[in-house]
């Protein structure tokens, strides 16, 4: 475990992967709050774009679409009582009032 996290965590820290996250967290952040998409679709529609990056940098950008994508469906949830994603519709019960 060790071994790995040595071999991985430089390859994660480079500043061009430490970008990638942040644009793909703040776009899967747009894509969560659209209602009707949802994590599997925002992956599927920034696809296309891991096939020219490097592998660490398509795995970094697709998780942080994901995780992204999960956190904005709970936005709009919270805030105008419309989940943005499936699994955030037990979020408008608690979130909203």
């Amino acid at each position: 475990m060790v071994e790995a996290l040595r071999v991985g965590l430089p390859a994660v820290i480079q500043p061009l992967n430490l970008l990638i996250v942040v644009a793909g967290t703040l776009l899967g952040i747009v894509f969560g709050a659209l209602p009707g998409v949802s994590s599997p679709l925002a992956i599927s529609l920034v696809l296309p774009l891991v096939f020219g990056l490097e592998p660490v940098t398509g795995v970094l950008l697709m998780l942080s679409v994901f995780n992204g994508s999960v956190y904005g469906g709970s936005v709009t949830a919270i805030l105008l009582n419309t989940p943005g994603t499936p699994g955030s519709v037990a979020t408008c019960f608690d979130g909203y009032p």
